[in-house]
């Protein structure tokens, strides 16, 4: 790791879980998005072909957006750390809501049988709902910090 660019080793020290989720997400979206049908004893499966779709759609992109996300908040120009966070937020928002919308529409298509795989959906969800509430967070508190910083020069 060490002929990593230092702003690499960063992502991979400190947030090598979100990537992998997030490269995950996108990889796995965009054979949904291309057509291609899912196993045919998935939970997706027993889904129309324009949810699916809708659904690969949203793991492409947003999985994209959270990788770009947390690459931008790591660069060399700490000066983009905030639109890294927000592009971050950005996909993880699409993310949890399609993981529930598919969570839902699988129990009402397949029944209680849905209900384990389901809950992961919701789990995930979950996840990248509290995670886009964190960093709007950290956002509205780096927000305050930096205009004190700035009155406190203007004074």
């Amino acid at each position: 790791m060490s002929r990593m660019p230092r702003w690499l080793q960063g992502v991979m020290m400190e947030d090598q879980f979100k990537v992998f989720l997030a490269v995950l997400c996108a990889l796995s979206g965009v054979p949904l998005l291309a057509g291609k049908y899912p196993a045919p004893t998935s939970l997706e499966a027993s889904l129309p072909h324009l949810l699916i779709r809708l659904w690969g759609a949203t793991l492409a992109f947003g999985g994209g957006l959270v990788i770009a996300g947390i690459l931008i908040r790591h660069a060399k120009e700490r000066r983009w750390f905030l639109e890294g966070l927000m592009i971050e937020s950005a996909g993880l928002l699409p993310l949890g809501a399609a993981a529930l919308v598919l969570a839902i529409t699988a129990v009402f298509a397949v029944g209680v049988g849905a209900t384990f795989g389901a809950s992961i959906y919701v789990m995930f969800a979950a996840a990248c709902c509290a995670r886009t509430w964190a960093i709007r967070r950290i956002v509205k508190q780096l927000r305050q910090a930096i205009d004190r910083e700035h009155s406190i020069e203007h004074d």
